[in-house]
């Protein structure tokens, strides 16, 4: 039977290394945790914590699963980072400890569910591209699930009521005299549509007709995309007065880019970004924006995982947020 210490012996570390590499500790480079998991793939080694989960049938760890893309290290995502503080800390009182599927492999498709399995753990929050094929086989296993900002029927979601935070934020646009207004929404699932179907129910209560570009796309948190878009818009569409982005990053960097075009913010475009991050209030030009109360939705999300876990037989639930509008500098009245 291999033990920790034969891979330790392997990989030519110490123990307590092996240890922390199966833990994820983020203090341990990079090159050791390949190495570490190739020797333990390689031997078929359980983890002693994992086979004392499996003779107990108590697991009291909880899979952090973020996935937005192939390149993109869910990390860098500062709305689930805020997130994840408030789920820590309701996961903590129960005695939970947190630790993050690896989905970040540029040799070889990886399969999220094996490394959860791998890790014993008792439920899994998902956030980001929840309709990736990898993503829907984690969702679709027994497994108990939490997710953020889906909606679906076969795992309980918590998120934003989309539809009314962008009615209200369109609203509030056009309270300032705005009619040509543009919505770049983000990557299509259904809670983006939520978000398109508020914006042009503002418009059309308004008695504002919509074009072929009153709703365009870009990728959430896309910075590249952002400045494309927003060169975009200034070149083809002059007539617009506001755009509202997906995110307050690519906000941000339309912002930057309208500039660096020779526009004054907001005295030649207004702009308005989505999620409410806390920094963007200490701009010189305080981000327009909708806050959405990421201390809520952590809590939440936590709560109603350890339901799940706790009665697995229940029918799965949604939990929504209002979302609050943040006013900012970066819409003009016209």
């Amino acid at each position: 039977m291999v033990t920790i210490k034969d891979i330790a012996e392997k990989c030519g570390v110490s123990p307590s290394t092996v240890s922390k590499v199966i833990k994820d500790y983020p203090t341990i480079p990079e090159e050791t945790k390949v190495k570490v998991r190739k020797v333990i793939e390689e031997t078929g080694y359980v983890p002693n914590f994992a086979a004392s989960s499996l003779s107990s049938g108590v697991y009291k760890s909880i899979g952090i699963l973020g996935f937005l893309n192939d390149k993109e290290s869910p990390l860098s995502n500062h709305l689930f980072m805020s997130i994840l503080a408030s789920f820590q800390k309701e996961m903590n009182k129960e005695g939970y400890d947190l630790v993050f599927i690896d989905t970040q492999n540029n040799q070889t498709p990886k399969s999220f569910l094996l490394d959860c399995e791998r890790k014993m753990v008792a439920g899994i929050l998902l956030f980001g591209n929840l309709y990736d094929l990898k993503m829907q086989e984690v969702m679709n296993s027994k497994i108990p699930c939490i997710g953020f900002d889906y909606e679906g029927e076969s795992i309980n979601s918590v998120y934003t009521k989309g539809e009314k935070a962008l009615y209200d934020l369109t609203s509030y646009i056009l309270d300032n005299g705005h009619k040509n207004i543009i919505f770049v929404s983000g990557d299509m699932n259904s809670m983006t549509e939520k978000r398109i179907k508020g914006f042009t129910n503002a418009l059309k209560d308004r008695g504002i007709s919509l074009n072929d570009h009153s709703v365009l796309h870009i990728s959430y948190n896309n910075i590249e995309q952002a400045e494309e878009i927003t060169l975009k818009i200034v070149k083809e569409y002059p007539e617009v007065t506001a755009i509202i982005y997906p995110d307050d990053i690519t906000a941000l960097v339309a912002i930057h880019k309208l500039r660096e075009l020779g526009y004054k913010v907001p005295k030649n475009m207004s702009v308005a970004g989505f999620d409410g991050a806390l920094f963007t209030s200490y701009l010189t030009y305080p981000l327009t924006t909708m806050r959405q109360d990421t201390n809520k939705i952590g809590t939440a999300l936590a709560r109603t995982l350890i339901e799940v876990i706790n009665n697995p037989s229940e029918q799965p639930k949604v939990v929504e947020f209002d979302a609050t509008l943040i006013k900012g500098r970066t819409v003009a009245k016209i």
